[in-house]
């Protein structure tokens, strides 16, 4: 995994940025002994995943890595934007905290959780959503005892539901559907 792409609110200082993928360091590492920094995705060959053997930047031998800890609470005390801010959101916060907030900010685009929907909304308007999804699962009022669809159920009431009113078309009597098939045997 490369750099933080996150929308900074300040410039950031050109030594908190990899050299790899031109992106404030994620998860920063240090390299031993030329002390170059860079994101520890990026020390590692896309193609292969196998670990690079020298420093992107000097062309020295890679003798070992370790994590760059002081670089590594620089980025994550940046002031950043929250990821969602081209919907609304009007939030900002240290680098560190962006992934908790993101998880549970009410711009983030998510799915309806009914199944058959897959409307995208954002998250502070999904409750609202799901109280009139068409894909939402009602009880059908005639008390019959199925659950269907709200978009559906018009269609169950006439013509699916056991309880809906049916005309014999012998004798021209009205009776519940449940019942018309035992009458037509008469």
């Amino acid at each position: 995994e490369m750099g933080c792409d996150a929308e900074y609110v300040d410039d950031v200082h050109e030594e908190l940025v990899c050299a790899v993928c031109h992106l404030p360091m994620l998860r920063a590492v240090g390299i031993h002994p030329c002390a170059h920094a860079f994101c520890e995705g990026c020390l590692v060959a896309p193609h292969t995943g196998v670990a690079l053997q020298e420093c992107p930047t000097c062309r020295g031998a890679i003798g070992s890595t370790a994590p760059s800890y002081a670089v590594r609470n620089l980025i994550g005390g940046l002031t950043v934007y929250c990821v969602h801010s081209h919907h609304g959101c009007e939030e900002r916060m240290p680098r560190d905290a962006l992934d908790h907030h993101a998880a549970t900010c009410g711009f983030a685009e998510v799915t309806c959780t009914h199944a058959g929907c897959g409307a995208t909304v954002l998250r502070r308007d999904l409750k609202a959503h799901v109280a009139k999804c068409e894909w939402g699962l009602v009880t059908c009022p005639k008390r019959c005892g199925e659950r269907v669809p709200r978009g559906k159920l018009e269609k169950h009431k006439a013509e699916e539901c056991v309880k809906r009113m049916v005309e014999c078309e012998k004798c021209g009597t009205k009776r519940k559907a449940e019942a018309s098939e035992e009458h037509r045997k008469r």
